[in-house]
């Protein structure tokens, strides 16, 4: 007997809604336009279903076949265009909202210091940042951040009522405090900004999924007040006890070296983890683990669907149980998408089978996303829901395991065990039953292999695309950690419920769960270490992802388009060679250009620069960063990567401060280093940080070259780099002075000259009387501002000196010299700023080579403004401002 096709409309509901938010986003409309197209659709949808074609034609003698065919596909555009409509409608209402409510907090500017009353939204959450009150300091310092609802706002001795929402980071431990608390805040607000950099996190995109519109930060734990504890937000305040007490008793029962891994897995609090954790489960493809996703919530629901089965509860009330806890487990965890759309899904299936009819795992897919779209539509452009849905529709694909008919038929756990009792009465059924246990184990272990490899390969490109990284070895580590997995999540709960009599039951589960928690890092650190386990490599283009991605979605919701398995195999060899191919061809034509590239990054109060010479040789000057060394390192390497490079030929520190130096350890993860510059006496600074920057090349075996001006960079392949100090003859003689010695005094001052153009890299140059300035005067383009625009004693003698056409300050938040524009500006030097232009691209090319220059273009990435350096021209108000 054939079976049955499942009709899945509401995959096309999912294309127009998914197609109504893409057109709001690309041009936007005000939100009467939607309303009149949802009424318009909705009228001739509505007439459609009033007039009867059929005796319409056979008045007219018309073709009643072809009357009754015409009137289905015209209503089904009708319903095309009503959904299209709503859901365009629901984001440009989402997007006014959201900038009504910045607005209204920052009136004028980007910052601005607020009092603040409001309810919090969400559970407290320690972390351990750099503080951003004291950008100069290397130290960690604990803050707490949760998301509020403002009730009333001031500025300039007035009250506000405001309704927007906000990220409040408060230094101090306040994790007492409960959602629906009302607190006072005192504190800074700023406006978030977007990306600075080429493949850089956007922040305000993902504040934007979450409906905040500013972060406050405090400046010190009396920015926090505790108004009254209300009951706002019930439910919330409710699950986030329930969170905290769980984690309490996690505390207490489960190994301290275990405890962070059962909090990220169970209650997804992942600040207690620590970045070496993190980067360990990313690399080896398993940090999904760490992340509530559809893997959690199906296992603990299957758990509980299972409990409650073998106490023989009527199948209906199993469902709603199982729906309920589903929802519940899933808000307790923080909301995180994948957990949403995994409870969602779970809540359509389980309505099926409470109304015993069979629920198209298409339609159910499309249902649940069509929910989340309708909540929250910025969700169709996030990653981590594409990646959830993705692995969903991955199943979809891979065909049902057929198994044999069981002699059980009865459905409850009870008849099962005793027919399984009477099984084991004599030895050959003993026999007989553990053969055939093996054999389903053994299947069943195939199975998941295939299962595994075919996700991971469905899912690998948009991985890459995010982290520039390959791991194969998650094919093998993956279906291995089930069982640990398993046994650890089952035990975490079992832990969650003994209370009042089984309290006894705690110490030894706890252990237990230890141990299994312990297993699967064992595992997953064992996979890490292996060879050729995982890789970096660049990312794929966006047309690449589109044309892969978009016709296995088309066949996902719509299976009965689907070609011949050779079909869709060829297409995707083809396409998996098209990618490689057209990137090969791109660099080649790249190299022929015979340009220079020059990328200041913006990592804020800090300083890397990255020169990419047509040959392929790359030098970087600093790598540093005290807003973020972590996030600064990913975007220099993910950078390089995407050029299609994974090295760097010279590395060039110019002094031992942190901010130029401790991105090193984090960028020699992903790239290779072929030789480090830096300034002679640099490790004699008595500093733990040095010591351990000094020990990391040693155990790299990376080359190091301590060089002053009378040292030349030619020997590391560079003749276009020169050094102009320190001198020899400020180097300082014996050791203890050294030890003294100003870091900023000895900085490394490079001068870059490639067609006769020529960039300076100062570092933190403060020295009195560098020798290089008692040289006659000359000419440089571009001059990178010493001690980040800061107040350095060598400044207006450089600018003398140089004679530049632009100064370019690599700053942060925190701005230390707000005269150095009103100094110098009036000279018609232009002021470039990382801090509000974001990353600064200088590219030099022959051009015409008028003069015998080459052509220096000058371009903000985040402004998108390019400039060409032609003839000085004078300033204005807007080029001056930093």
């Amino acid at each position: 007997m054939e079976a049955t096709k499942d009709y899945s409309p509401v995959a096309v509901c999912l294309i127009a809604a998914s197609l109504g938010i893409l057109f709001a986003d690309r041009l936007p409309t005000c939100q009467i336009v939607w309303y009149s197209l949802f009424g318009l659709c909705f009228l001739v949808w509505l007439a459609f279903q009033l007039c009867d074609f059929r005796l319409f034609a056979s008045e007219y003698r018309v073709n009643r076949f072809y009357a009754s065919v015409c009137k289905t596909p015209l209503a089904s555009f009708a319903v095309f265009g009503m959904v299209f409509a709503l859901f365009g409608q629901r984001y440009t209402q989402q997007m006014d909202i959201w900038h009504e409510d910045e607005q209204a907090v920052f009136q004028t500017g980007n910052e601005a210091f607020v009092i603040a009353e409001a309810w919090l939204t969400s559970l407290p959450e320690l972390q351990k940042v750099h503080s951003v009150f004291q950008p100069k300091s290397d130290e960690l310092v604990v803050q707490t951040a949760f998301n509020v609802k403002l009730k009333h706002l001031r500025r300039n001795e007035k009250w506000d009522d405001s309704s927007a929402h906000v990220r409040v980071c408060v230094p101090g431990d306040h994790t007492a405090l409960q959602p629906g608390d009302l607190v006072k805040i005192l504190g800074k607000a700023s406006r978030i900004v977007e990306p600075g950099n080429p493949g850089q996190f956007d922040q305000r995109f993902y504040m934007q999924t979450q409906g905040l519109v500013a972060v406050i930060q405090a400046e010190s734990a009396e920015g926090l007040t505790l108004v009254s504890p209300c009951e706002k937000y019930p439910v919330v305040r409710l699950l986030g006890k329930l969170r905290s007490q769980l984690k309490d008793k996690f505390v207490r029962w489960i190994p301290e070296e275990n405890c962070p891994l059962a909090c990220a897995m169970v209650l997804g609090l992942r600040n207690d983890l620590d970045s070496e954790a993190k980067d360990l489960f990313r690399e080896t493809g398993t940090i999904h683990i760490l992340a509530i996703s559809g893997m959690h919530i199906g296992l603990v629901t299957s758990i509980l669907f299972f409990v409650l089965k073998m106490l023989l509860i009527p199948r209906r009330i199993v469902c709603v149980l199982a729906m309920l806890f589903a929802i519940g487990y899933a808000a307790m965890t923080g909301g995180q998408p994948p957990a949403v759309r995994a409870a969602l899904f779970l809540c359509v299936i389980f309505t099926g089978i409470f109304l015993g009819r069979h629920v198209s795992p298409i339609n159910g897919l499309a249902i649940t996303a069509m929910g989340i779209l309708l909540y929250n539509p910025l969700r169709l452009f996030d990653v981590g829901a594409h990646l959830s849905f993705l692995a969903v529709g991955a199943f979809l694909w891979i065909p049902p395991v057929r198994k044999k008919s069981d002699s059980v038929k009865e459905d409850s756990a009870y008849s099962w065990l005793v027919t399984f009792g009477e099984t084991m009465d004599s030895s050959e059924n003993r026999k007989k039953y553990c053969k055939d246990f093996l054999m389903s184990v053994w299947s069943f272990t195939v199975q998941l292999f295939k299962f595994n490899i075919f996700i991971w390969a469905v899912l690998a490109p948009l991985i890459l695309k995010v982290s520039n990284l390959v791991t194969p070895i998650a094919v093998l580590i993956n279906p291995i950690l089930w069982i640990p997995l398993w046994f650890a999540t089952f035990l975490s709960f079992l832990l969650a419920l003994c209370n009042g009599y089984l309290s006894f039951l705690q110490p030894p589960i706890g252990i237990l769960t230890g141990f299994f928690y312990e297993l699967m890092v064992d595992c997953i650190a064992l996979a890490h270490r292996c060879p050729l386990g995982f890789f970096y490599v660049p990312s794929p283009p966006d047309w690449w992802l589109i044309g892969l991605y978009f016709p296995l979605v088309f066949w996902t919701l719509f299976p009965d388009t689907r070609p011949s398995r050779r079909t869709i195999l060829f297409f995707i060899c083809l396409w998996s060679c098209v990618g490689p191919g057209q990137y090969y061809l791109s660099k080649m034509i790249a190299k022929h250009k015979e340009s220079l590239e020059i990328i200041t990054f913006s990592v804020g109060h800090g300083n890397a620069s990255l020169a990419s010479f047509p040959d392929g040789r790359n030098v970087l000057y600093d790598c540093g960063s005290f807003s973020s060394p972590h996030s600064a390192g990913y975007v220099i390497s993910k950078y390089i990567l995407n050029r299609g490079q994974r090295h760097l030929d010279l590395l060039i520190l110019s002094h031992p401060d942190s901010d130029h130096y401790n991105t090193v350890e984090f960028l020699l993860e992903q790239i290779n280093v072929r030789a480090v510059v830096v300034p002679r006496g640099m490790f004699f600074k008595q500093d733990e940080n040095v010591r351990r920057l000094e020990r990391v090349l040693r155990e790299k075996k990376i080359p190091v070259h301590e060089m002053t001006q009378s040292d030349s960079l030619d020997l590391p392949g560079f003749p276009e780099l020169t050094i102009l100090h320190p001198d020899t003859s400020s180097s300082l003689a014996n050791t203890r002075v050294r030890e003294r010695m100003n870091s900023n005094a000895m900085s490394l001052v490079v001068r870059l000259n490639y067609l006769n153009r020529k960039i300076l890299f100062t570092g933190d140059l403060d020295a009195k009387a560098p020798a290089f300035l008692n040289r006659p005067p000359e000419k440089i383009d571009v001059l990178h501002a010493p001690h980040h625009g800061g107040r350095s004693g060598n400044t207006m003698d450089l600018i003398r000196w140089s004679d530049p056409d632009f100064i370019l300050v690599s700053e942060g938040r925190f701005r230390t010299n707000h005269t150095l524009v009103e100094r110098i500006g009036w000279d018609g030097t232009r002021f470039l700023n990382t801090y509000r232009d974001g990353a600064i691209i200088l590219t030099i090319s022959k051009g015409n080579l008028k003069d015998g220059q080459g052509r220096l273009v000058i371009q903000s990435w985040r402004t998108q403004t390019r400039i060409e350096n032609k003839t000085r021209q004078a300033s204005t108000a807007s080029d001056a401002a930093p």
